[in-house]
This record gives C-alpha cells, structure tokens and sequence, in this order.
C-alpha cells in the first residue's frame, strides 16, 4: 500500500525493501530488548517513518534523484541490518529467538476447538477463520 501511494503522489520508492528490512530488524531489537510485541511495532514504524522522511528529504527538498536515494537506503539497511545484529547479537543476519511475551501470538476465536469436528463448518471455522495473528483481523477490517 505505501508503494501504491508513493506511485500515486509522484513519488518513486524503490527503497520498500530496504525500509521493510529495517522494519522488521527494529521491531525484533525493540521486542527482544524490551520485552514487548508493542514497543517492538513501534519502533519498527519509527523506523520505517524515519527512512521514508531522509527518502523525501534527499528528492523533495534537495531535489534528488528519487532512484538513487531509493537504492543508497536499500544498500545502506542491508548493511546496518547485518553489522549491528553481528555487532549486539554476536549473529550476523540473525536476531535472537523471541519468547511467547516478545512477540504477537495467533488468536483463536471461541469455540474453535470444539467445533473442529463439525465437518464443513468445523474446518472453515477453526482452520480458516481462527488461529491467525492480529493483524491478519485488522486486514479483514480495513
């Protein structure tokens, strides 16, 4: 959705990649080192929202080439991602395995379990509907 909005309003954002890898690195640093799925969420959209403003600031205000301000953030958070998870995890590429509380558990509705054996309704119920993560119900809502 960012990509299609970015495309949108004139905006070339090739560095998707790179702002998700940054995501999803700040999100594992801040659930691990604060004990929380939340903190983690928001620091990964710290993140994201901070690579996205130095991509405007580098081709809005300085008028920039927007391709290469894309490929410098991609090439910059595959090199920050791997040194500092090497640098604090003594692991380069990885983060440390996150506990049951560091991270977003699935959610199963109520009575999934017990109508599993039901036979079309059981499996579309407890297999299809329940058992995802939060955000997977807010993509429903939205």
């Amino acid at each position: 959705m960012a990509g299609l909005f970015a495309e949108r309003s004139g905006v070339i954002d090739f560095g998707l990649e790179g702002k998700m890898l940054a995501a999803a690195f700040a999100a594992a640093v801040g659930s691990y080192y604060f004990g929380s799925a939340w903190l983690g969420l928001l620091l990964a959209i710290i993140a994201c929202v901070s690579l996205s403003m130095l991509h405007g600031f580098a081709s809005v205000t300085h008028k920039g080439d927007q391709v290469v301000s894309c490929v410098a953030i991609n090439i910059l958070m595959i090199g920050l991602t791997t040194a500092l998870a090497a640098a604090w995890f003594g692991q380069a590429g990885l983060t440390p395995t996150l506990t049951d509380e560091q991270r977003f558990l699935e959610i199963t509705l109520p009575f999934a379990n017990s109508l599993r054996d039901v036979p079309v309704i059981g499996f579309l119920y407890s297999d299809v509907l329940s058992g995802h993560y939060i955000f997977v119900y807010l993509a429903y809502i939205s």
